[in-house]
């Protein structure tokens, strides 16, 4: 099972390859793992899945915390702290403006 890159899912058009095919056969393998299962067991994995923090969530969490403390200390301590939201602001637009993960070399799926 190969699933192919489409127009409006920029995040696998920009991944490498060899991490797509590596996430189509794990993905075949969940497949054929949960198609032998209970209804009940597939439930059960269905809502650990639904708890599951996605990259995007996290992403955003760490960049909010980080500015949120850069401006706490920018306000509290020296000015200079200020630069840190403003860089982890900028790589944040930078990520969504370029659509999600570019080429990732070293991911290990």
């Amino acid at each position: 099972m190969v699933l192919n890159p489409t127009e409006g899912d920029r995040v696998r058009a920009n991944t490498v390859p060899e991490v797509n095919r590596r996430i189509d056969e794990q993905i075949e393998r969940n497949i054929r793992h949960y198609s032998g299962q209970t209804k009940e067991e597939i439930y059960r994995r269905i809502r650990e899945l639904d708890q599951e923090w996605d990259f995007e969530r996290v992403l955003e969490t760490m960049a909010s915390s980080v500015s949120l403390t850069g401006v706490v200390l920018g306000s509290t301590v020296d000015r200079r702290w200020y630069l840190l939201p403003t860089a982890v602001l900028s790589f944040l637009l930078l990520h969504a403006i370029q659509g999600g993960v570019r080429r990732c070399r070293y991911c290990a799926v």
